[in-house]
């Protein structure tokens, strides 16, 4: 196969970087996540991982970052602009695979992050306003208004509420359904429209199965890694030690080869490892 090109697989490939099956299944979505990211970084950057330094903001900057970083604006930058002297520290990035990245780990289990509906249902309101005192009490002097819109990506509006605890959960989740087709945004009073999202697809079975999907991927982008080191030559990519075994009969065809390589292109602009949805990305 023709057209590869400079990449950091071409003179190092350790058996973590393609063989994916040691993965456990719930951490497939995670895994692929992780290594699409790190192979756009190394494209960018000519085939070779940047040796660059990353901010790693404190638990405050973090919080205060949901609500006051503009659009494309990096926590640094948000800090400048507000004439913030940073708190947290600068360290050198690094990229191991998901694999080697876990076994530092000791494999610890990973919990199950809460829904992003709990981020302000589960919030300490006391620590929150202590914390962020000083921005809160800004936004409230400078722009006098009877809702408390903080804006951001997430449309965010701070909206305690007064819940009575002796009605039943029934009764409470109705209330606060009436309470939002009464209140979400329309744009005729001093917030913007918000519409509601559509409703997400479901959950597919069979082939559609999320965790399926990402071990098809993860094999094409091992085959992909694999060429990159054998500089094209799919025989020899096939014959590497573990790669029949992990890869199957299918990539016996030299169209399965270039059929992974055209998708991985696809499936690569999936995943942006800056969205606040892709946590793993940001642990790692």
């Amino acid at each position: 196969m023709k057209h590869t090109f400079e990449s950091v697989w071409r003179t190092q490939l350790n058996d973590t970087d393609w063989n994916f099956s040691r993965c456990p299944s719930a951490e497939v979505s995670e895994c692929l996540h992780w290594e699409l990211h790190r192979e756009r970084v190394q494209i960018k950057n000519s085939g070779k991982f940047p040796n660059e330094l990353k901010y790693e903001p404190t638990a405050a900057e973090w919080r205060s970052s949901r609500f006051l970083c503009n659009r494309d604006e990096t926590i640094p930058q948000m800090l400048q602009r507000l004439g913030r002297e940073p708190k947290g520290k600068w360290v050198k990035a690094a990229w191991p695979s998901y694999l080697e990245k876990r076994r530092r780990e000791n494999w610890a289990l990973i919990e199950t992050p809460k829904p992003m509906s709990w981020e302000w249902l589960d919030i300490d309101w006391g620590s929150y306003f202590y914390q962020n005192w000083d921005d809160l009490y800004e936004i409230v002097r400078t722009l006098p208004r009877r809702h408390l819109w903080i804006g951001g990506e997430d449309q965010v509006e701070v909206c305690p509420l007064s819940i009575s605890w002796n009605r039943r959960d029934e009764e409470l989740v109705g209330f606060f359904r009436d309470w939002l087709l009464q209140n979400r945004p329309k744009g005729d009073d001093d917030r913007p429209r918000v519409d509601e999202p559509i409703s997400p697809a479901k959950k597919k079975g069979g082939a559609g199965d999320p965790i399926r999907q990402a071990k098809t991927k993860l094999k094409a982008l091992a085959a992909w890694r694999l060429l990159q080191h054998y500089r094209g030559n799919r025989v020899k990519a096939y014959a590497h030690i573990g790669a029949e075994k992990f890869l199957g009969r299918q990539f016996q065809n030299a169209s399965a080869w270039s059929e992974a390589r055209s998708r991985l292109v696809g499936w690569s602009s999936e995943f942006d490892p800056s969205s606040p949805s892709q946590a793993a990305s940001r642990k790692l």
